[in-house]
């Protein structure tokens, strides 16, 4: 067997492969010959068919079975010879295949790239240096008393931030249609939990008071038999309260673990949840900044069929 191998750019191998004739011939008429012992032809004993016979009724068979066989078993150990790592099964570009001669083909495919890495010692990255200071605890603790808000009944017209208790109902057509109507519902407004057209409603209306307006569904939504559709809603205003930060006590204190409620070992805690996520935030950074000069200092060209597979998968797995 000759084996010619060719770099024909990038990752990419042609090798050319030479099997000579009497292999291929050998092979065959030893297929042939073992055909013979068992074959029943029309005017012979079971296994007494000449040869000859044998070859007119099976030899263009036997010959593309051992073609293939040879070509398959002759790539694997020309790789094998040259020390080659297929990234992926070979196009075969058939050169001679006449019988009685030589067969020739080529096999044209992409190998693995040979990582070498660059010395650990040429990368260089830049540790941040940070600490939680007390105005960094003040700052965490204002802003958990903001999402535990307690809520104050006002004598006055609703603002941004407000919570309004509403009864409301829904008319779509003139008819009313399923959850379009609440009693007693409160609704934060800008907490984008309703409908903007709900919540723009509701600015500058105070308790006692009666909104109607129309809302557009999204054409998304999920009730397919709202989605698009634009209801008319009534609205009684029952009651206006404003939000404030939660007070800090400790109760407070308490709604976080704090079991005695003591407000000093709350800000011990917080500073220690901060503290273990600026940790975790540096080593994600220097995570980053090494990997991004591994990747700088150790370019790597990838095979075109693999990446193509890999777009491949994740098609399928978005299908």
């Amino acid at each position: 067997m000759q084996v010619s191998l060719t770099a024909t750019g990038g990752l990419e191998r042609r090798l050319e492969v030479a099997i000579p004739a009497s292999q291929v011939d050998g092979e065959v008429t030893q297929r042939l010959t073992r055909i013979s012992r068992t074959a029943r032809l029309k005017g012979f004993r079971p296994g007494k068919a000449p040869i000859a016979v044998i070859r007119q009724q099976y030899g263009e068979q036997v010959q593309s079975e051992v073609i293939n066989d040879l070509m398959r078993a002759s790539f694997s150990e020309a790789v094998q010879r040259e020390k080659l790592n297929p990234a992926g099964g070979p196009r075969i570009e058939p050169i001679a295949m006449s019988p009685g001669a030589d067969i020739k083909y080529a096999a044209v495919f992409e190998v693995l790239p040979e990582v070498r890495l660059a010395p650990a010692a040429d990368i260089a990255i830049e540790k941040p240096v940070a600490n939680v200071s007390d105005k960094d605890v003040d700052a965490m603790i204002d802003q958990l008393r903001k999402q535990r808000p307690v809520f104050n009944e006002v004598a006055r017209a609703a603002h941004a931030n407000d919570r309004v208790t509403v009864d409301f109902v829904g008319m779509i057509d003139g008819a009313t249609f399923d959850g379009g109507s609440g009693q007693a519902v409160p609704i934060v407004i800008g907490a984008g939990r309703v409908m903007k057209e709900f919540e723009d409603a509701l600015l500058g209306a105070a308790a006692g008071d009666t909104r109607e307006f129309t809302a557009t569904f999204a054409a998304d939504h999920a009730n397919k038999d709202l989605a698009g559709k634009q209801p008319t809603f009534k609205v009684q205003v029952s009651k206006v309260e404003e939000q404030s930060p939660a007070p800090l006590d400790e109760e407070f204190a308490k709604g976080f673990g704090i079991a005695d409620g003591n407000l000093d070992n709350l800000r011990t805690e917080v500073r220690a949840n901060m503290e273990r996520e600026l940790g975790e935030a540096v080593r994600l950074k220097l995570r980053t900044q090494v990997l991004e000069q591994l990747y700088t200092k150790n370019p790597l060209e990838l095979p075109r069929q693999l990446v193509e597979e890999q777009i491949q998968e994740l098609q399928v797995e978005m299908l």
